[in-house]
């Protein structure tokens, strides 16, 4: 290799180093930042499904984690997982929202209840119907009928002794 051959190998070799160093400055960037937006919008939802306690969602190399007040998700109980993972959803549902532009007037809960007791059921329907002014139409699936969930119409799905699916509007 001659001499020319080897300060252009240099340059290269040090353009591709910078190149891989700034590609991943930017995307812990993006993540620290990203964590940051959920973090806020979670605790945001928190405040409607939790008493006085905090939801925090933090980075710690490449581990995210969750915690309520002082503890783990990992430590939580059903219900408290349950409430977390809706504040998470919903804190994504406002980061897509946001970084595209997009805006969708129908939210689906898919057994958003379970493990929820009656007033953590209570606070889920107050933040929905506070918070999302923007949905025109909600979506419950559940197997509770003990919810009093406001509603326009309902469609039960209940199996008869054939063990066939009988679907009935009331």
């Amino acid at each position: 290799m001659n001499k020319e051959q080897e300060v252009v190998s240099n340059y290269l070799t040090t353009v591709q180093f910078l190149k891989r160093q700034v590609s991943r400055d930017f995307k812990g960037y993006v993540l620290e930042e990203v964590i940051k937006f959920l973090s806020m919008r979670a605790e945001s939802y928190g405040n409607y499904l939790f008493d006085s306690r905090k939801i925090k969602v933090s980075l710690s190399g490449n581990k995210i984690l969750i915690y309520i007040g002082d503890r783990l998700y990992e430590n939580l109980s059903g219900g408290e997982r349950q409430r977390i993972d809706l504040c998470v959803q919903f804190a994504l549902r406002d980061m897509l929202m946001t970084t595209t532009g997009f805006s969708c007037n129908l939210l689906v809960l898919d057994e958003a209840f379970d493990n929820l007791d009656s007033q953590g059921s209570d606070n889920l329907i107050s933040l929905v119907t506070t918070e999302f002014s923007d949905v025109n139409s909600v979506f419950t699936v559940t197997h509770h009928t003990d919810i009093s969930i406001p509603y326009d119409s309902m469609i039960t799905v209940t199996k008869n002794s054939n063990g066939i699916s009988e679907v009935g509007e009331y």
